[in-house]
């Protein structure tokens, strides 16, 4: 049995930024203290943060949070909401018992209905 088994492939974690043994455990351990100070994050995201802060200098960071570069909304978003789309949503948001709420509402209980 034991011969059939040295022939199976193990399961390799990936590692594409190749990192070492000792920096992934540094890593991992920081990414549990992550996790205690931001419980309603996922881990995941805490695992890019960790890549994408890791990746850049000390002059980078420094001038990102001094500048507070990524505390505002882009001037040019990649995907903007269009002028329609939003129009509609803060209608709704004004008043839930609109005309069109409420015609939404019977054509529900009309195809219930049927």
């Amino acid at each position: 049995m034991e011969e059939i088994l040295k022939d199976v492939p193990r399961y390799v974690m990936p590692n594409p930024r190749n990192y070492t043994n000792m920096e992934l455990e540094k890593k991992a351990k920081q990414i549990k203290v992550l996790h205690k100070d931001y419980p309603n994050v996922p881990e995941y995201w805490l695992d890019m943060l960790y890549d994408y802060l890791i990746t850049k200098d000390d002059d980078t960071l420094e001038k990102m949070i001094n500048t507070e570069i990524h505390s505002r909304p882009p001037k040019n978003p990649r995907n903007p909401v269009p002028a329609e789309i939003g129009i509609e949503i803060e209608k709704y948001r004004e008043d839930e018992e609109t005309e069109k709420y409420k015609v939404l509402n019977s054509s529900r209980e009309l195809s219930f209905l049927q």
